[in-house]
């Protein structure tokens, strides 16, 4: 009702996604379409291409927006070849990536592509499509970003951010509300750390589940009485999905940290919990920092990854390629922890990154193992 009585008034309206192309939504799009090209230079391609970066969130894309920019580079060859023809006339250093409107449009498709949406992935491969072949003059797409730095807490908070936000437009209700429940909950928890991690327009957008009182700076609080009872569900004796596995020892590491309000939303995203599933655990253990707390993880990897050497059932978890990926993850978490008592078998690791098709992974966990293998025998090699 605001787009159609309002759109005139309502300089939003102009940085939205296309509507879709169903004829209920035909007075909604006209009202649109002038909103959207009313500005001088606004039909151009490089207006259109800058358009879909803006209303792109975190990599992220609905298919109208893709398949009308699909359209507009099909439409537009020749202003196309104008802008590849900028790039080639650019240093062609890797910096020069970020302020390539090519680069990210590439580097964003890309992402798409593999993404948990097909008719979006399906349309960011079009978009590619029509691109076509080119010289971007670089190797690098997209400049590496030192991480080493950054704190476990806002690799974890941003994680969880970005993962809210699409909640918050998922198709079921449910889902809205979970999503909407934790966001409540995490910025009345987390409020000083997420102030100074969102850019602008991200605070505007979360701006509702903000409350007004002011919040002291807080620091995540692990129980480590729960935390030794979970160690359990790492190698389950019973059958189970890596969906129900996954979920359920995420769900107990969550509570052990006080963070059991983002449970709900584990229960209905698989995806989240299973990007989420690392970086919890080391949450964890950056926040208890005990030598005894990476041994027992250690443990539990060691037991998992035997395990998954003996057997040859694909229903049990540790013959499910997801399950071991997810491991594979959470030993590069604990080996950063340098100070385990207890050593990590490389040997059985290497082995199960090659299940995983993870053959560069296979051999650096391999290398690993005959380092350790040359160290305890005083060998020069093996």
């Amino acid at each position: 009702l605001l787009l159609v009585t309002h759109a005139n008034t309502l300089v939003t309206v102009a940085t939205l996604e296309p509507l879709p192309s169903d004829p209920m939504f035909a007075t909604m799009s006209e009202k649109y379409q002038k909103q959207r090209y009313a500005a001088p230079l606004s039909t151009s391609l490089h207006a259109e291409i800058q358009h879909v970066l803006n209303t792109s969130q975190h990599g992220t894309a609905y298919h109208e927006g893709l398949s009308h920019l699909r359209r507009k580079l099909s439409e537009n060859k020749v202003e196309l070849a104008e802008l590849y023809k900028d790039l080639q006339n650019s240093r062609g250093f890797s910096e020069d990536c970020e302020r390539s409107i090519l680069h990210q449009l590439i580097c964003m498709l890309i992402q798409i592509t593999s993404g948990s949406d097909p008719k979006a992935s399906y349309e960011a491969a079009c978009c590619l499509g029509e691109l076509g072949p080119a010289n971007l003059t670089t190797l690098g797409l997209k400049p590496e970003t030192s991480a080493s730095s950054t704190q476990p807490l806002d690799v974890f908070l941003e994680c969880v951010v970005r993962h809210l936000y699409l909640c918050l437009f998922d198709s079921d209700v449910a889902v809205i509300q979970a999503a909407s429940d934790a966001l409540y909950s995490l910025f009345n928890s987390f409020h000083h750390q997420l102030t100074n991690m969102l850019t602008e327009e991200q605070s505007e957008l979360f701006y509702p589940f903000v409350s007004s009182a002011k919040k002291q700076k807080k620091l995540v609080s692990v129980n480590e009485r729960e935390l030794e009872d979970l160690m359990s569900m790492f190698c389950p004796d019973e059958v189970f999905s890596h969906r129900q596995w996954v979920i359920r020892i995420m769900s107990a590491i969550l509570h052990s940290a006080q963070l059991g309000y983002l449970t709900p939303v584990c229960n209905f995203k698989e995806d989240f919990c299973n990007e989420l599933f690392p970086m919890a655990i080391d949450l964890v253990l950056s926040t208890l920092k005990k030598r005894s707390c990476t041994d027992l993880f250690i443990d539990q990897i060691n037991e998992f990854f035997a395990r998954h050497a003996n057997t040859d059932s694909s229903v049990e978890v540790y013959g499910s390629r997801d399950s071991v990926c997810t491991m594979l993850k959470v030993v590069h978490v604990v080996r950063k922890y340098t100070e385990q008592q207890r050593k990590i078998n490389y040997l059985s690791i290497s082995r199960a990154a090659i299940f995983c098709s993870a053959y560069f992974t296979a051999v650096m966990y391999g290398e690993l193992w005959a380092s350790e293998y040359n160290s305890d025998r005083g060998d020069l090699d093996v």
